[in-house]
């Protein structure tokens, strides 16, 4: 026969199998001691039984406890709700412990934080994607102005760099949905990221004009601006086209080709 929480005098004693006073088995103790005890049951339900020492402090600790619960977002991925969630656990249990109401805020005063740093998935996604925006936007006008100040000689490189840049940008666009953050990541991190991504692409172009024009590669576009528009569209777009082209060459020489 399966014990019930009425034949268990310490709460230490609670074990999975047990029936709680809801009625519903215990699937797995959290945290335990002589007043307190936390489980979760077989439905998924977080539990607590504790002895009401301190009514008041109860009350506030069970609306710390949902409040900051309400507030965990859903949009991250499961290893970190799930530590959030033990987190939140944990702080559940200290402050039902506590005697003092300070001890209750103390006790949730870091997952408060911790959840407050986190980020969704979207909101990530949105300052990646919007901060791109950004930068292709400012690369590109400074692009275009050396394209309209500067010789015949160099106006298709910035050019190049310009459409480079854009393709970078259509890169993020296309697959947002592939890039992975930390949760906890500030947006300073997230904006320089994409900063990366754009000078990448305008790295490309500029280096796709420069081969282009050396003979080296690609000489169908040497003399056709529309191809060397789409060419470095290409080249900003794939991360690969680039590094590829460079092996394609090297392998060439060592062959005595070029």
């Amino acid at each position: 026969m399966e014990p019930t929480i009425k034949e268990i005098k310490s709460k230490l004693d609670y074990r999975p199998g047990d029936i709680g006073k809801s009625g519903e088995k215990i699937e797995f103790v959290y945290r335990a001691s002589r007043d307190v005890v936390i489980y979760e049951t077989e439905s998924g339900f977080v539990t607590a039984e504790y002895e009401e020492n301190f009514p008041e402090l109860i009350h506030l600790t069970i609306r710390y406890y949902h409040e900051l619960g309400a507030k965990i977002p859903t949009d991250i991925d499961d290893h970190k709700f799930e530590n959030l969630k033990r987190m939140l656990i944990s702080s559940y249990f200290e402050a039902l412990s506590s005697s003092t109401e300070k001890q209750v805020k103390e006790a949730f005063r870091e997952i408060k934080k911790s959840i407050g740093n986190t980020k969704k998935r979207s909101e990530i996604k949105s300052v990646f994607i919007l901060s791109s925006i950004l930068v292709c936007a400012c690369i590109s006008s400074i692009s275009f102005y050396y394209f309209n100040v500067s010789s015949n000689n160099f106006k298709e490189i910035f050019a190049c760099i310009s459409f480079g840049c854009i393709g970078s940008l259509f890169s993020v666009l296309q697959r947002n949905n592939d890039f992975e953050f930390d949760s906890n990541q500030e947006s300073k991190y997230i904006i320089l990221q994409s900063c990366f991504t754009s000078l990448f692409g305008a790295i490309s172009g500029g280096i796709l004009f420069i081969v282009c024009k050396s003979g080296i590669a690609l000489t169908i576009a040497n003399e056709n601006i529309y191809a060397l528009a789409v060419l470095s569209i290409i080249a900003g777009f794939s991360e690969r086209m680039i590094p590829e082209l460079f092996k394609k060459i090297e392998s060439q020489n060592n062959h005595g080709k070029i």
